[in-house]
């Protein structure tokens, strides 16, 4: 949460703890995971949290380096095998 500035992604992650705190309590009684209506989202916004310093310090460096890192990693990544 430290590593995160932006008040929106503090409130997404802070956001996401709570729920997450709320699911482990949910968890003692029930087998929560069982239902893809709370698993699904869960796991969605876990990979969102998880990406947000990378886009954060994305946002903050010049859109020519932004870009040009953006092209390394898309010459890097072979489309098919």
């Amino acid at each position: 949460m430290k590593a995160v500035k932006t008040p929106l992604f503090k409130g997404l992650t802070t956001g996401f703890l709570a729920g997450y705190i709320g699911l482990l309590f949910h968890a003692i009684g029930a087998n929560t995971f069982i239902i893809v209506r709370i698993m699904e989202p869960f796991w969605f916004f876990a990979g969102i949290i998880a990406v947000l310093p990378a886009l954060e310090r994305q946002s903050e460096m010049p859109p020519e380096e932004s870009a040009r890192r953006t092209r390394k990693f898309a010459d890097a990544t072979p489309l098919s095998s």
